[in-house]
């Protein structure tokens, strides 16, 4: 049961990811070149590399988790640990993105703000596949508990 909660964690993780490439792509092609702010234009880049990098280690995670033999080693060896610390690393780089996004960008101060709304949808999802990089990271540890690699 927990490795079908896992896989649909990551698959879901995935999705969302898409879905936040996807936004911002659109918020993109709907927007005039002169309304652009200098921390919009870094922060989309860094979406696109952090939505990039989400769905590549979900997918990735999603085909190794898929053979018993290989979960079994990946949970047993160091990369557990790496595991834990990497998606922990990808929550709070989308939280840093998102409060740096919703402190910056302001719709209502826009010509054309269709585009400036794609943008927020854009750090909805995005703050969606934070919370599932948040519950991978979770699992991670109670792997690592179960396995007495974690004394409690």
């Amino acid at each position: 049961m927990r490795f079908i909660v896992y896989v649909f964690t990551r698959l879901a993780q995935l999705v969302v990811a898409i879905v936040c490439i996807g936004f911002q792509a659109d918020s993109r092609n709907k927007r005039p070149d002169n309304s652009v702010d200098t921390v919009e234009r870094n922060t989309e880049v860094a979406v696109y590399v952090v939505a990039g990098i989400t769905a590549g280690t979900a997918l990735i995670s999603i085909i190794l988790h898929m053979f018993s033999k290989t979960r079994q080693r990946i949970e047993m060896s160091r990369l557990a640990w790496f595991t834990m610390f990497f998606n922990f690393a990808v929550f709070v780089t989308w939280i840093i993105l998102i409060m740096i996004n919703v402190v910056a960008v302001d719709c209502s101060r826009k010509v054309d703000g269709s585009w400036c709304r794609s943008i927020k949808a854009s750090l909805a999802t995005g703050l969606l596949s934070a919370m599932f990089s948040l519950v991978v990271t979770l699992r991670s540890l109670s792997v690592l508990i179960r396995s007495n690699r974690i004394r409690v």
